[in-house]
């Protein structure tokens, strides 16, 4: 959810890493046949060719991949035409050989270097120098080929992690023909295939693997696809502890020059007692005060900066922030661990063969008062003990001297929301409103995120909007949000504050029926359902509390209260209670809570049709006689 995505184009020139020999045609060739052999051509956009050859030679690994696509119509060519390539500036360089079309009619359209474009493929948050180059190849028409030879070429010194490889043997598209040639001739090399299409046999310092008619990869919109991603995967023989040893080492830099540490804390924590007060201070000057920077520059892909020079700079990547913060809170007493994180990967035994590659974050973990937190220096929207949403249930890896894949916690309720409505029906028989939303957490950030760079009446608007959207499209509303619900630094919590007015339509000489819907609670529920084919689902967990607090007495008196409704299942609960508060007025509690859990295919039905009991009775229904003694007749 704060994961974002930075493109930017440039020219062909931007680059000396790339260069376009473009000096050979057998690929074409081998488009020109397949297209003799399929004079109907394919059903759908098809992977003709998939080939890798990986060559590694001590320091330098070379991969040669070679790609055939074919696309049946004018869609497909709009939405996948333009081909790109991914690659490393700092530790890798590309030459492209062949980018070409083939037409129906036999036509070949090569590829103008000059018209190549760049973009940053990297996110937010995360260390690596990831590019990507552009190629929109020309002539592309319907029943037409696209054919791609590159070459990368990377320096596994600049990488600063030993060699690994996952060569993926499926994808969105069905695979024709699918090739893999890895030799390593210095060093020797585990390897594991984990598609049952694909066959492998190894040789002397060499591993070819073939498959054919490889169905796509089907997948839900909801799935981390990299978990399902299947293909032969390559790894020097090194354990998970050798490699966090490794990175950990490289970790190690960023306290070889700390000399100002220890005034930054005493100036951080000047004059607060508390012991988690002090944590949060320390936290938050890192998260907020040290500006995101991405530094994975030449020596730094994953060896982070000094700690001195990340505080008189004030900006740094995910590892200097962690590190500096690790290093402030060593002074305060707190034991922590640095945690590297794969932030698209969910599942620890997907990880088949031990590989730092997987891994591109990295948070800081520790205990305190027996509990475990892991706190994400790069995310400033979250309170210390609220561990960040885009982390939550993500593959980690700790440096520590015996360790294996594991996962962040994951909070049990993410999305948690407390809300109180405050209603008073006017003496002219319409309502006025007042209703203050109090999210927690998780929630809390993602509210904060949401309504960050802009200002106070750009946030009135967004809330007005919002409200409409969810409770009543009305005109006659204001909004308001507050940092906290205690001080103005409270990050665990976040409020926002709805006033509404709503003209009258209740008949003030006769008995009181209204009817309204428990709107926040109903706009979860009706986004919650499932409708997967493929795979299971993992719920996020939701926990939301709602008070109605009605005051009839302009015209009515209240009934007694309603008994109380509790439905508990396996998925989930729901409670509401009733009661006459001191006042007069009629209280009214709805309690919903839906844990973190995994749904599996088979249970879909069984949890929607849960969903539809908890709708049929979230509505709020208040009925009240007419009252002649009623204080304002």
């Amino acid at each position: 959810m704060f994961a974002l995505l930075c493109v930017w184009l440039m020219p062909a020139n931007g680059w000396a890493s790339v260069v376009f020999p473009m000096d050979s045609d057998a690929l074409i060739a081998r488009a020109k046949l397949d297209q003799q052999e399929q004079v109907a051509g394919y059903d759908e956009v098809t992977n003709v060719l998939r080939r890798i050859v990986v060559d590694v030679d001590g320091n330098k690994v070379t991969r040669r991949i070679q790609a055939l696509w074919f696309y049946p119509d004018t869609s497909s060519v709009e939405e996948y035409g333009t081909e790109s390539i991914y690659f490393d500036d700092v530790s890798e360089s590309v030459r492209v050989h062949t980018a070409a079309t083939l037409s129906p009619d036999g036509t070949v359209s090569q590829f103008d270097p000059a018209n190549a474009q760049y973009g940053d493929s990297d996110q937010y948050n995360t260390f690596s120098n990831g590019r990507v180059l552009y190629l929109a190849l020309p002539g592309m028409q319907a029943n037409g080929y696209t054919v791609l030879d590159y070459e990368i070429t990377s320096d596994l010194k600049l990488t600063e992690t030993p060699f690994a490889d996952h060569i993926r043997a499926e994808s969105l598209f069905p695979l024709r023909q699918f090739e893999l040639i890895v030799r390593a001739p210095t060093v020797t090399l585990n390897w594991d295939n984990s598609h049952p299409a694909v066959y492998c046999e190894s040789l002397a310092h060499e591993t070819r693997c073939s498959g054919q008619d490889i169905p796509a990869l089907q997948f839900d919109s909801t799935t981390y696809w990299r978990d399902k991603l299947r293909g032969v995967s390559f790894a020097v023989n090194l354990d998970w502890s050798e490699l966090a040893a490794h990175a950990l080492t490289l970790y190690q830099n960023a306290f070889t020059e700390q000399s100002e540490v220890e005034s930054l804390y005493q100036r951080l924590v000047d004059g607060i007692d508390s012991k988690a007060q002090r944590i949060e201070a320390l936290f938050r000057f890192v998260a907020e005060d040290i500006r995101y920077v991405s530094l994975s520059t030449e020596g730094h892909t994953h060896t982070p900066h000094t700690n001195d020079s990340v505080i008189r700079n004030r900006y740094g990547d995910c590892k200097d922030k962690t590190a500096l913060l690790q290093a402030l809170l060593a002074l305060e007493g707190v034991e922590a661990t640095p945690v590297l994180v794969s932030t698209n990967r969910t599942d620890p035994d997907r990880l088949v063969l031990p590989s730092l590659n997987y891994f591109n974050h990295i948070v800081l973990c520790l205990a305190y008062q027996g509990q475990r937190y892991c706190l994400d220096p790069t995310d400033s929207t979250v309170h210390w003990q609220s561990t960040s949403n885009w982390i939550q249930g993500k593959v980690a890896l700790p440096l520590t001297s015996t360790t294996k894949p594991e996962q962040i916690p994951a909070e049990k309720h993410r999305w948690t929301m407390d809300i109180l409505s405050e209603l008073v029906f006017t003496e002219a028989g319409g309502l006025h409103e007042v209703q203050t939303r109090t999210y927690s957490d998780a929630f809390a950030a993602y509210m904060r995120e949401q309504l960050r760079g802009s200002d106070t009446d750009e946030q009135q608007q967004m809330l007005v909007r919002q409200y409409q959207q969810v409770v009543a499209d009305t005109d006659n509303v204001s909004a308001m949000a507050l940092a906290g619900t205690q001080r103005e630094d409270d990050y665990r919590q976040l409020q926002v504050r709805t006033e509404a007015n709503y003209s009258a339509f209740a008949t003030t000489d006769n008995h009181l029926r209204y009817t309204e819907d428990d709107a926040w609670l109903v706009d979860d529920l009706q986004s919650s359902y499932l409708d997967n084919e493929y795979d299971a689902v993992t719920l996020d967990g939701v926990r939301y509390r709602s008070r109605y607090n009605v005051d009839v007495t302009a015209h009515w008196r209240v009934m007694s209260p309603a008994p109380t409704v509790e439905l508990v299942h396996r998925f989930g609960s729901f409670k509401r209670v009733s009661k006459i508060l001191n006042d007069g007025r009629l209280s009214i509690e709805t309690i919903l809570e839906i844990p973190h859990q995994t749904i599996g295919l088979t249970e879909q039905d069984e949890f929607n049709q849960l969903l539809d009991r908890f709708l049929a009775l979230q509505t709020i229904r208040i009925e009240a006689p007419f009252s002649a003694d009623s204080a304002n007749p």
